[in-house]
Protein backbone atom coordinates (compact mmCIF):
# COMPACT_ATOMS: atom_id res chain seq x y z
CA UNK A 1 0.00 0.00 0.00
CA UNK A 2 2.75 2.44 0.74
CA UNK A 3 4.54 4.16 -2.35
CA UNK A 4 7.38 6.35 -3.02
CA UNK A 5 7.52 9.55 -2.82
CA UNK A 6 9.44 9.56 -6.79
CA UNK A 7 5.98 7.92 -7.99
CA UNK A 8 4.22 9.81 -10.76
CA UNK A 9 1.80 12.64 -9.03
CA UNK A 10 4.89 13.06 -6.71
CA UNK A 11 7.86 13.35 -9.11
CA UNK A 12 10.12 15.92 -8.64
CA UNK A 13 11.89 18.02 -11.60
CA UNK A 14 15.27 17.33 -12.03
CA UNK A 15 16.68 21.07 -12.87
CA UNK A 16 14.62 22.37 -9.46
CA UNK A 17 12.78 20.09 -6.88
CA UNK A 18 9.47 21.48 -7.72
CA UNK A 19 6.64 18.75 -8.30
CA UNK A 20 6.49 17.91 -12.19
CA UNK A 21 2.29 18.03 -11.22
CA UNK A 22 1.26 21.48 -11.18
CA UNK A 23 -1.88 20.66 -8.84
CA UNK A 24 0.22 18.91 -6.61
CA UNK A 25 3.05 21.74 -6.32
CA UNK A 26 0.09 24.44 -5.55
CA UNK A 27 -1.17 21.87 -2.94
CA UNK A 28 2.42 21.86 -1.38
CA UNK A 29 2.55 25.80 -1.37
CA UNK A 30 -1.49 25.99 0.20
CA UNK A 31 -0.50 23.73 2.82
CA UNK A 32 3.29 25.11 3.82
CA UNK A 33 2.33 28.33 3.58
CA UNK A 34 2.11 29.68 6.81
CA UNK A 35 5.17 27.52 7.60
CA UNK A 36 6.90 28.97 4.89
CA UNK A 37 5.79 32.38 5.69
CA UNK A 38 6.55 32.28 9.14
CA UNK A 39 9.91 31.28 8.32
CA UNK A 40 10.11 33.97 5.38
CA UNK A 41 9.62 36.17 8.28
CA UNK A 42 11.58 34.43 10.57
CA UNK A 43 14.49 34.25 7.91
CA UNK A 44 14.58 38.28 7.22
CA UNK A 45 14.43 39.05 11.30
CA UNK A 46 17.78 36.77 11.22
CA UNK A 47 19.76 38.44 8.56
CA UNK A 48 18.90 41.99 9.42
CA UNK A 49 19.88 41.36 13.17
CA UNK A 50 23.23 39.56 12.33
CA UNK A 51 23.87 42.73 9.92
CA UNK A 52 23.24 45.04 12.80
CA UNK A 53 25.49 43.29 14.83
CA UNK A 54 28.25 44.10 12.15
CA UNK A 55 28.22 47.67 14.35
CA UNK A 56 29.52 45.81 17.31
CA UNK A 57 32.58 45.19 14.80
CA UNK A 58 32.62 49.29 13.97
CA UNK A 59 33.35 49.96 17.76
CA UNK A 60 37.22 48.18 16.84
CA UNK A 61 38.11 50.46 13.90
CA UNK A 62 39.45 53.72 13.25
CA UNK A 63 37.07 55.90 10.65
CA UNK A 64 38.32 58.85 9.17
CA UNK A 65 36.21 61.05 10.22
CA UNK A 66 33.53 60.61 13.61
CA UNK A 67 30.50 60.84 11.44
CA UNK A 68 31.50 57.79 8.85
CA UNK A 69 31.42 55.93 12.15
CA UNK A 70 27.82 57.25 13.21
CA UNK A 71 26.65 56.94 9.68
CA UNK A 72 27.78 53.28 9.32
CA UNK A 73 26.14 52.18 12.71
CA UNK A 74 23.25 54.35 11.71
CA UNK A 75 22.90 51.93 8.19
CA UNK A 76 23.14 49.25 10.49
CA UNK A 77 21.03 49.55 13.02
CA UNK A 78 18.38 50.70 10.42
CA UNK A 79 18.47 47.34 8.58
CA UNK A 80 17.62 45.68 11.85
CA UNK A 81 14.99 47.69 12.44
CA UNK A 82 13.97 47.49 8.63
CA UNK A 83 13.87 43.60 9.05
CA UNK A 84 11.88 43.62 12.44
CA UNK A 85 9.03 45.67 10.69
CA UNK A 86 9.19 43.39 7.84
CA UNK A 87 8.77 40.58 10.57
CA UNK A 88 5.73 42.09 12.28
CA UNK A 89 4.42 43.19 9.04
CA UNK A 90 4.09 39.09 7.45
CA UNK A 91 3.65 37.43 10.61
CA UNK A 92 0.51 39.67 10.87
CA UNK A 93 -0.83 39.11 7.48
CA UNK A 94 0.60 36.14 6.54
CA UNK A 95 -1.10 36.60 2.45
CA UNK A 96 1.20 35.75 -0.47
CA UNK A 97 1.38 39.39 -2.03
CA UNK A 98 1.99 40.98 1.22
CA UNK A 99 4.83 38.62 1.76
CA UNK A 100 6.40 38.59 -1.70
CA UNK A 101 6.01 42.58 -1.17
CA UNK A 102 7.89 42.66 1.89
CA UNK A 103 10.37 40.26 0.81
CA UNK A 104 11.25 42.43 -2.26
CA UNK A 105 11.40 45.75 -0.41
CA UNK A 106 13.66 44.38 2.40
CA UNK A 107 16.02 42.55 0.09
CA UNK A 108 16.02 46.24 -1.99
CA UNK A 109 16.95 47.59 1.27
CA UNK A 110 19.25 44.91 2.19
CA UNK A 111 21.64 45.00 -1.20
CA UNK A 112 21.38 48.79 -1.13
CA UNK A 113 22.80 49.39 2.47
CA UNK A 114 25.26 46.57 1.82
CA UNK A 115 26.32 48.55 -1.01
CA UNK A 116 26.92 51.76 1.32
CA UNK A 117 28.58 49.75 3.74
CA UNK A 118 31.30 48.71 1.14
CA UNK A 119 31.47 52.27 0.58
CA UNK A 120 32.51 53.41 3.82
CA UNK A 121 34.33 50.55 4.56
CA UNK A 122 36.98 51.04 1.44
CA UNK A 123 36.94 54.63 1.50
CA UNK A 124 35.90 56.03 5.58
CA UNK A 125 38.37 53.69 7.22
CA UNK A 126 41.91 54.40 8.35
CA UNK A 127 42.86 51.49 7.32
CA UNK A 128 40.37 50.43 4.60
CA UNK A 129 38.86 47.09 3.68
CA UNK A 130 40.33 44.73 0.89
CA UNK A 131 38.12 44.13 -1.77
CA UNK A 132 38.58 40.13 -0.76
CA UNK A 133 37.47 40.89 3.04
CA UNK A 134 34.72 42.52 1.47
CA UNK A 135 34.11 39.47 -1.09
CA UNK A 136 34.00 37.06 2.09
CA UNK A 137 31.38 39.08 3.81
CA UNK A 138 29.17 39.33 0.95
CA UNK A 139 29.69 35.63 0.60
CA UNK A 140 28.82 34.76 4.17
CA UNK A 141 25.47 37.11 3.97
CA UNK A 142 24.47 35.13 0.41
CA UNK A 143 24.75 31.66 2.04
CA UNK A 144 22.72 33.25 5.20
CA UNK A 145 19.92 33.86 2.90
CA UNK A 146 19.47 30.49 1.23
CA UNK A 147 19.51 29.12 4.41
CA UNK A 148 17.00 31.27 6.72
CA UNK A 149 15.10 33.01 3.61
CA UNK A 150 12.75 30.06 2.47
CA UNK A 151 12.43 32.11 -0.69
CA UNK A 152 10.95 30.93 -4.16
CA UNK A 153 13.41 30.00 -7.12
CA UNK A 154 12.83 33.39 -8.72
CA UNK A 155 13.28 35.40 -5.73
CA UNK A 156 16.67 33.03 -4.75
CA UNK A 157 18.19 34.01 -8.68
CA UNK A 158 17.54 37.57 -8.52
CA UNK A 159 18.73 37.86 -5.07
CA UNK A 160 21.98 35.80 -6.46
CA UNK A 161 22.00 38.36 -9.07
CA UNK A 162 21.97 41.54 -7.86
CA UNK A 163 24.86 40.25 -5.01
CA UNK A 164 26.97 39.60 -8.15
CA UNK A 165 25.81 43.01 -10.19
CA UNK A 166 26.23 45.14 -6.78
CA UNK A 167 29.55 43.53 -6.12
CA UNK A 168 31.33 43.61 -9.64
CA UNK A 169 29.74 47.48 -9.39
CA UNK A 170 31.44 48.18 -5.79
CA UNK A 171 34.61 46.67 -6.96
CA UNK A 172 34.65 48.89 -10.23
CA UNK A 173 33.41 52.17 -8.47
CA UNK A 174 34.80 51.73 -5.00
CA UNK A 175 37.70 49.69 -6.01
CA UNK A 176 39.33 51.07 -9.25
CA UNK A 177 42.76 50.14 -7.72
CA UNK A 178 42.82 46.57 -7.62
CA UNK A 179 41.15 45.76 -11.51
CA UNK A 180 43.35 42.75 -11.26
CA UNK A 181 41.51 41.16 -8.52
CA UNK A 182 37.79 41.85 -9.09
CA UNK A 183 37.96 38.63 -11.24
CA UNK A 184 38.95 36.36 -8.69
CA UNK A 185 36.63 38.04 -6.08
CA UNK A 186 33.28 37.97 -8.41
CA UNK A 187 34.06 34.10 -8.55
CA UNK A 188 34.46 33.61 -5.34
CA UNK A 189 30.78 35.40 -4.68
CA UNK A 190 29.63 33.10 -7.86
CA UNK A 191 31.25 30.46 -5.82
CA UNK A 192 29.44 31.34 -3.12
CA UNK A 193 26.25 31.60 -4.78
CA UNK A 194 26.64 28.04 -6.24
CA UNK A 195 26.54 26.90 -2.84
CA UNK A 196 24.05 28.80 -1.32
CA UNK A 197 21.88 27.39 -4.33
CA UNK A 198 22.90 23.89 -3.90
CA UNK A 199 21.74 24.41 -0.35
CA UNK A 200 18.56 25.61 -1.21
CA UNK A 201 18.00 22.99 -3.69
CA UNK A 202 18.91 20.08 -0.73
CA UNK A 203 16.19 21.97 1.20
CA UNK A 204 13.33 22.15 -0.68
CA UNK A 205 13.75 18.69 -2.02
CA UNK A 206 13.84 17.35 1.25
CA UNK A 207 11.21 19.61 2.05
CA UNK A 208 9.06 18.37 -0.54
CA UNK A 209 10.35 14.52 -0.23
CA UNK A 210 8.72 14.82 3.40
CA UNK A 211 5.61 16.23 2.60
CA UNK A 212 4.78 13.94 -0.19
CA UNK A 213 6.18 10.95 1.98
CA UNK A 214 3.70 12.56 4.98
CA UNK A 215 0.68 12.49 1.78
CA UNK A 216 1.24 9.08 1.27
CA UNK A 217 1.05 7.79 4.74
CA UNK A 218 -2.10 10.04 5.39
CA UNK A 219 -3.91 8.60 2.05
CA UNK A 220 -2.87 4.91 3.51
CA UNK A 221 -4.00 5.58 6.49
CA UNK A 222 -7.39 6.97 5.28
CA UNK A 223 -7.48 3.88 3.34
CA UNK A 224 -6.87 1.65 6.29
CA UNK A 225 -9.37 3.81 8.17
CA UNK A 226 -12.14 2.95 5.66
CA UNK A 227 -11.20 -0.66 5.04
CA UNK A 228 -11.50 -1.10 8.95
CA UNK A 229 -14.35 0.54 8.91
CA UNK A 230 -16.44 -1.47 6.59
CA UNK A 231 -14.81 -4.71 8.32
CA UNK A 232 -16.56 -3.36 10.95
CA UNK A 233 -19.68 -3.08 9.50
CA UNK A 234 -19.60 -6.16 7.49
CA UNK A 235 -18.78 -7.99 10.78
CA UNK A 236 -21.56 -6.70 12.28
CA UNK A 237 -24.32 -7.63 9.74
CA UNK A 238 -22.33 -11.18 9.58
CA UNK A 239 -22.99 -11.08 13.40
CA UNK A 240 -26.91 -9.65 13.10
CA UNK A 241 -27.48 -12.66 10.05
CA UNK A 242 -25.75 -15.09 12.89
CA UNK A 243 -28.59 -13.82 15.51
CA UNK A 244 -31.62 -13.21 13.86
CA UNK A 245 -34.11 -15.04 11.35
CA UNK A 246 -33.72 -14.48 8.12
CA UNK A 247 -37.23 -14.78 7.42
CA UNK A 248 -38.78 -12.83 10.31
CA UNK A 249 -36.28 -10.79 11.06
CA UNK A 250 -36.92 -11.48 14.81
CA UNK A 251 -34.30 -13.33 17.01
CA UNK A 252 -33.20 -16.91 16.15
CA UNK A 253 -33.30 -19.87 18.90
CA UNK A 254 -29.55 -19.39 19.57
CA UNK A 255 -29.78 -15.44 20.09
CA UNK A 256 -32.99 -16.10 22.21
CA UNK A 257 -31.60 -18.78 24.19
CA UNK A 258 -28.04 -16.30 24.22
CA UNK A 259 -30.82 -13.48 26.01
CA UNK A 260 -32.35 -16.25 28.31
CA UNK A 261 -29.31 -17.76 29.30
CA UNK A 262 -28.02 -14.28 30.55
CA UNK A 263 -31.24 -12.85 32.09
CA UNK A 264 -31.27 -16.26 34.21
CA UNK A 265 -28.59 -15.60 35.81
CA UNK A 266 -28.98 -11.64 36.46
CA UNK A 267 -32.33 -12.92 38.23
CA UNK A 268 -30.43 -15.31 40.01
CA UNK A 269 -28.11 -12.69 41.29
CA UNK A 270 -30.74 -9.67 41.68
CA UNK A 271 -33.55 -11.98 42.75
CA UNK A 272 -35.83 -10.25 40.00
CA UNK A 273 -38.90 -12.07 38.41
CA UNK A 274 -38.53 -13.68 34.73
CA UNK A 275 -41.01 -14.77 32.88
CA UNK A 276 -41.46 -16.17 29.08
CA UNK A 277 -43.95 -16.44 26.29
CA UNK A 278 -44.14 -19.52 23.86
CA UNK A 279 -47.14 -19.47 21.52
CA UNK A 280 -47.54 -21.63 18.01
CA UNK A 281 -49.76 -20.16 15.70
CA UNK A 282 -52.94 -22.51 14.95
CA UNK A 283 -53.13 -24.96 11.85
CA UNK A 284 -50.11 -23.46 10.52
CA UNK A 285 -49.48 -26.75 8.65
CA UNK A 286 -53.30 -26.50 7.42
CA UNK A 287 -52.46 -23.21 6.15
CA UNK A 288 -49.55 -23.92 3.58
CA UNK A 289 -51.28 -26.91 2.39
CA UNK A 290 -54.40 -25.23 1.42
CA UNK A 291 -52.34 -21.93 0.17
CA UNK A 292 -48.28 -22.74 -0.51
CA UNK A 293 -45.48 -22.15 1.50
CA UNK A 294 -45.03 -18.86 0.15
CA UNK A 295 -48.28 -17.51 2.26
CA UNK A 296 -47.30 -19.49 5.22
CA UNK A 297 -43.83 -17.66 4.98
CA UNK A 298 -46.23 -14.14 4.69
CA UNK A 299 -47.91 -15.35 7.77
CA UNK A 300 -44.78 -16.15 9.80
CA UNK A 301 -43.69 -12.65 9.05
CA UNK A 302 -47.54 -10.63 9.57
CA UNK A 303 -47.54 -12.98 13.46
CA UNK A 304 -43.96 -11.45 14.19
CA UNK A 305 -44.59 -7.59 13.16
CA UNK A 306 -48.03 -7.64 14.80
CA UNK A 307 -46.40 -9.33 18.08
CA UNK A 308 -42.95 -7.25 18.20
CA UNK A 309 -44.81 -3.97 17.71
CA UNK A 310 -46.44 -4.75 20.97
CA UNK A 311 -43.90 -5.42 23.18
CA UNK A 312 -41.74 -3.44 25.37
CA UNK A 313 -38.24 -2.12 24.11
CA UNK A 314 -36.86 -4.77 27.20
CA UNK A 315 -38.69 -7.64 26.21
CA UNK A 316 -36.95 -10.37 23.32
CA UNK A 317 -39.37 -12.31 20.90
CA UNK A 318 -37.61 -15.15 19.05
CA UNK A 319 -38.31 -17.76 16.55
CA UNK A 320 -37.61 -20.98 17.89
CA UNK A 321 -39.10 -23.70 16.17
CA UNK A 322 -40.52 -23.48 12.71
CA UNK A 323 -43.89 -21.75 13.44
CA UNK A 324 -43.15 -21.72 17.21
CA UNK A 325 -42.10 -18.23 18.66
CA UNK A 326 -41.34 -17.22 22.36
CA UNK A 327 -41.39 -13.74 23.92
CA UNK A 328 -38.78 -13.31 26.97
CA UNK A 329 -39.56 -10.99 29.63
CA UNK A 330 -36.87 -9.51 32.46
CA UNK A 331 -38.00 -8.47 35.17
CA UNK A 332 -42.00 -9.35 34.99
CA UNK A 333 -43.76 -12.02 37.10
CA UNK A 334 -46.76 -14.61 35.61
CA UNK A 335 -49.04 -12.10 35.93
CA UNK A 336 -47.81 -10.10 33.71
CA UNK A 337 -46.61 -12.33 31.05
CA UNK A 338 -50.58 -13.46 30.89
CA UNK A 339 -51.74 -9.71 30.26
CA UNK A 340 -49.21 -9.61 27.44
CA UNK A 341 -50.19 -12.95 26.16
CA UNK A 342 -54.00 -12.16 26.04
CA UNK A 343 -53.06 -8.99 24.45
CA UNK A 344 -51.42 -10.77 22.21
CA UNK A 345 -53.78 -13.12 21.28
CA UNK A 346 -56.19 -10.80 20.73
CA UNK A 347 -54.20 -9.08 17.83
CA UNK A 348 -53.66 -12.13 15.95
CA UNK A 349 -57.24 -12.87 16.08
CA UNK A 350 -58.07 -9.50 14.87
CA UNK A 351 -55.37 -9.28 12.15
CA UNK A 352 -56.29 -11.01 8.68
CA UNK A 353 -53.71 -11.94 6.00
CA UNK A 354 -54.91 -11.19 2.67
CA UNK A 355 -54.21 -13.09 -0.10
CA UNK A 356 -55.14 -13.13 -3.70
CA UNK A 357 -57.77 -11.11 -2.31
CA UNK A 358 -58.76 -13.69 0.15
CA UNK A 359 -58.96 -12.87 3.99
CA UNK A 360 -56.87 -15.89 5.99
CA UNK A 361 -57.69 -15.96 9.61
CA UNK A 362 -54.69 -16.69 11.95
CA UNK A 363 -54.59 -17.40 15.06
CA UNK A 364 -52.03 -18.61 18.19
CA UNK A 365 -52.04 -20.67 21.43
CA UNK A 366 -50.17 -19.19 24.22
CA UNK A 367 -48.55 -20.60 27.46
CA UNK A 368 -46.50 -18.44 30.11
CA UNK A 369 -44.03 -19.76 32.91
CA UNK A 370 -42.43 -18.18 35.24
CA UNK A 371 -38.81 -18.66 36.21
CA UNK A 372 -37.76 -19.86 39.70
CA UNK A 373 -34.45 -19.89 41.07
CA UNK A 374 -31.77 -22.11 39.97
CA UNK A 375 -34.54 -23.93 37.39
CA UNK A 376 -32.46 -24.86 34.29
CA UNK A 377 -33.71 -23.23 31.20
CA UNK A 378 -35.08 -26.35 29.40
CA UNK A 379 -37.49 -26.97 32.37
CA UNK A 380 -38.58 -23.48 32.25
CA UNK A 381 -39.15 -23.71 28.17
CA UNK A 382 -40.84 -27.25 28.90
CA UNK A 383 -43.08 -25.63 31.23
CA UNK A 384 -43.82 -22.82 29.05
CA UNK A 385 -44.27 -25.63 26.18
CA UNK A 386 -47.10 -27.82 28.24
CA UNK A 387 -48.71 -24.17 29.20
CA UNK A 388 -48.49 -23.74 25.31
CA UNK A 389 -50.00 -27.26 24.35
CA UNK A 390 -52.47 -26.98 27.40
CA UNK A 391 -54.69 -24.02 25.72
CA UNK A 392 -54.19 -25.72 22.25
CA UNK A 393 -56.04 -28.80 23.92
CA UNK A 394 -58.80 -26.16 25.09
CA UNK A 395 -59.68 -24.81 22.00
CA UNK A 396 -56.86 -22.96 20.23
CA UNK A 397 -56.76 -18.94 20.20
CA UNK A 398 -56.39 -18.70 23.95
CA UNK A 399 -53.68 -18.11 26.91
CA UNK A 400 -53.06 -20.93 29.61
CA UNK A 401 -50.02 -21.05 32.32
CA UNK A 402 -50.54 -24.51 33.52
CA UNK A 403 -47.28 -25.35 33.41
CA UNK A 404 -46.90 -27.90 36.53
Amino acid sequence: MNHSWHQTNYRLRHWWPNFENKYIESRYHLEKFSVNGFAVARGILVLALFFSLFSISDQYVSFVIPEAKLFSVGVKFTIGLVGFVCYMVIIRDMTRKRIYTVVNFFLAAFLFALFITFYIYSQWLQDPATLFELAICCSFLTILIYIFVPLSLGQQLITALGFVVLFVLSAIFVFPDHASRIGFSTTFILLANTIGLSISYTINKNFREAWSNQQERERDNMLLKVEIEQRKKLEEQLKKLAMTDALTGVDNRRSFMDHLSREKKRADRQFTPLSIITFDIDLFKHINDQFGHEVGDKVLIDVATVVDERLRETDILGRIGGEEFAILMADSNKREANQLAKSLCKALSDHTVIHNDKAIKVTASFGTAEYQTNEPIDILLRRADKAMYDAKNNGRNCVSDKSE
